[in-house]
């Protein structure tokens, strides 16, 4: 039986934006949303931890920790050929493509009949809360999973978004992928309170190594008694302490 391949879920990190990776540096570090690096700028004992981002013209910036910002994954193996070996690939631009898992793409948008009768399939997505719930504890809310028409969606706040296979650049060198688009916003840290701006030991690495990572890598649904249609955007709190 074939072990299988470890996995890390991160973030890139700001040299290797600046130029580590070779494969970053054909596609571009910019895709259309600012996004967070996993490094620190700068560490304000008054006011928290500035990490650097990736702007949406694909210049270096900083923003505090605890604000909203595009979460850009990357995976990391001690086995890349293992982890990418039953992928579908493509090659754009000579830059070799996986589709590893699925998640809602939030850039796209479809509509949904009112009057239709919509399927749950019991899958669940989970998603960081944003600043715009005003909280001041790292909270994440389920949204669940239907299924209309041959198409599985989430409906968000009120819209609805294909569910579609999350697209990787395979970086060879440096034992990565990285996803070619922004899938969430979200803040790095908010109430861990011995945060010190590395990211291993932040609320977002914790949620990425978790929920999310088991959520992309699984085909299978989940415990029917967990779903509630009636509170699919019910903010359900989860507050990680390592």
């Amino acid at each position: 039986m074939t072990e299988k391949p470890n996995i890390e879920v991160t973030l890139l990190s700001k040299e290797e934006v600046e130029g580590k990776s070779k494969v970053l540096q054909k596609v571009g570090i910019d895709c259309k949303k600012t996004y967070w690096t996993s490094t620190p700028s700068h560490l304000y004992f008054w006011d928290g931890v500035s990490e650097f981002c990736v702007d949406s013209s694909g210049a270096l910036a900083a923003g505090f920790a605890n604000n909203d910002s595009g979460v850009r994954p990357v995976l990391k193996s001690d086995n890349l050929d293992g982890l990418i070996k039953n992928l579908k690939k493509e090659n754009e631009d000579g830059i070799e493509v996986v589709e590893y898992g699925q998640y809602p793409d939030l850039e796209t948008e479809i509509y949904i009949p009112d009057n239709v009768n919509l399927k749950l399939t019991y899958k669940t997505y989970y998603y960081p809360a944003t600043m715009g719930f005003n909280l001041d504890e790292f909270l994440l809310y389920c949204v669940p999973e239907y299924e209309y028409n041959g198409q599985n969606f989430i409906k968000r706040f009120g819209a609805y978004y294909l569910v579609k296979p999350v697209k990787f650049y395979v970086d060879r060198e440096n034992s990565m992928l990285i996803a070619k688009n922004v899938l969430f916003s979200a803040p790095i840290n908010l109430d861990k309170k011995d945060y010190d701006g590395h990211f291993e030991t932040s609320q977002l690495y914790v949620f990425l190594n978790s929920e999310f990572i088991k959520t992309l890598m699984s085909e299978n649904i989940n415990d029917k008694e967990i779903i509630d249609t009636k509170t699919e955007n019910k903010v359900r709190q989860k507050t990680y302490h390592l």
